[in-house]
């Protein structure tokens, strides 16, 4: 049954709410756009693609809904208790992954087994739309999610839905724009790393900063000494990358922080490394590079907490003859 006049504003006012309130962080890649914004301009491209002369509320509540079980940890018991419809519920679900599957690339697999298995138009016009917007967003993403976006979600998303309709052609031409961009990208990319071979080649020690000249440098030292964080290039809650500087000397440094997840113990081990860097261009170079790559650039500054082990740290390099 569908919504009625009467209360179809009430659940949408209590959809945006919970979407609000649910879905937390910020889209990978770019730190000053949250997570929850991308749901509501789903339903706005929804929105624009419905060619009804009437509203379907229960679409478009679906579309705003759509990461709720999965980003939001809402249950569809719990969107049945709050009063959504069932075919609102049923869209959410069409569009959601299995989070008892493990593998995400199995996941998305298997939501799409479901979309081609019930033929929903609704269903195929919210998934076609949420693709279509995280493309538009994929610039934040490594470059090989990114291509794996472009090249083979969107290009076998296209080829398996059954209906050619407005959000069909807004994927097809989003996937298209990002096809050029992506080509810019791994042209820049490589010009890219050259600078970045250059800058790896040609270090210089950081000899006003003070850590620099204590003989032997503690976890105290790094973790307590005070930096300003003055950019965030990249932060997903288990890998960041930013640009940040000694309160007590001013000396630049990009800042890696990487945690790898112990999923038999919870014994994550940490690790962080502080490059030191003469601008913030120079920082940005460095966050594209790969966390095998970051090891290149020394001298720098690390601090290693393995697994059932100490935390260390130490300057990695401070002895090299070519470092003035």
């Amino acid at each position: 049954m569908k919504n009625t006049q009467n209360n179809s504003e009430q659940l949408t006012k209590l959809a945006e709410d919970l979407v609000h309130e649910r879905i937390k962080g910020t889209r990978k890649g770019l730190p000053n756009e949250p997570n929850y914004r991308h749901s509501f301009r789903v339903r706005e491209m929804v929105r624009d693609c419905h060619l009804g002369l009437e509203k379907d509320d229960d679409l478009f509540i679906a579309a705003l809904l759509h990461d709720i079980m999965e980003d939001g940890s809402v249950s569809f018991e719990e969107l049945a208790k709050m009063g959504f419809t069932k075919r609102t519920i049923e869209l959410v679900r069409l569009c959601s992954h299995d989070m008892s599957i493990e593998d995400k690339t199995e996941r998305w697999i298997g939501m799409i087994a479901r979309l081609m298995g019930t033929k929903n138009d609704d269903a195929w016009r919210i998934k076609l739309a949420d693709l279509a917007d995280n493309l538009a967003q994929s610039a934040g993403l490594s470059l090989e999610n990114r291509m794996f976006m472009i090249e083979v979600k969107a290009p076998l998303l296209l080829r398996l839905a059954h209906v050619q309709n407005s959000a069909y052609y807004m994927l097809k031409d989003e996937m298209e724009k990002q096809k050029t961009e992506l080509a810019k990208t791994r042209e820049a990319q490589e010009d890219n790393g050259q600078t970045l071979k250059r800058l790896a080649e040609h270090r210089k020690a950081p000899t006003q900063c003070h850590l620099w000249k204590k003989e032997q440098v503690t976890n105290d030292d790094l973790y307590f000494v005070g930096f300003d964080i003055l950019y965030t290039f990249y932060d997903d809650g288990h890998l960041s990358r930013r640009l940040i500087k000694c309160k007590e000397c001013g000396q630049l440094y990009f800042k890696e922080f990487y945690e790898e997840i112990d999923w038999a113990d919870g014994d994550d081990p940490q690790y962080v490394t502080c490059i030191p860097v003469s601008d913030e261009p120079e920082a940005w170079l460095i966050s594209k590079t790969s966390i095998m790559d970051i090891l290149r650039f020394q001298p720098c500054l690390r601090s290693d907490w393995p697994k059932g082990g100490i935390k260390t740290t130490y300057w990695v390099g401070r002895n090299k003859e070519n470092q003035q």
